[in-house]
């Protein structure tokens, strides 16, 4: 068995209405409404504890790799941050030049030109 689920199970708790695992607060006696709840799933699941987690960028988001898809141009940099990346000529055209800059400011990472070549 995972050491993680060996260490979560005792939070958890089988919700026979709603036929789902949920997490349980901390009298055990009862399950922790979900931020996101529907009539199907009123209580916070282990996914949801974990984006819970992985959104907190102090404590314990540092465990969890990044496992999003890289898009075109969008690179892991040393210290896990992440870029989009342009080349020299492509940033010469100004519609990608906006674009590329456009994105990452939108998902904000930075973005990064490449040099120019034979320099």
């Amino acid at each position: 068995m995972a050491l993680i689920v060996a260490q979560l199970a005792p939070t958890f708790g089988y919700d026979a209405e709603s036929r789902t695992w949920s997490l349980r607060d901390k009298t055990g006696e009862a399950f922790v409404a979900s931020d996101k709840a529907t009539l199907d799933a009123p209580y916070k699941r282990v996914n949801e504890l974990f984006d819970d987690w992985k959104a907190d960028k102090n404590t314990e988001a540092q465990y969890f790799e990044n496992q999003k898809q890289q898009g075109p141009g969008l690179q892991q940099v040393p210290g896990g941050k992440s870029v989009i990346r342009l080349s020299y000529s492509d940033s010469q055209d100004a519609g990608k030049y906006r674009a590329a800059r456009d994105e990452a400011e939108k998902i904000g990472v930075e973005l990064a030109v490449d040099p120019v070549p034979g320099l």
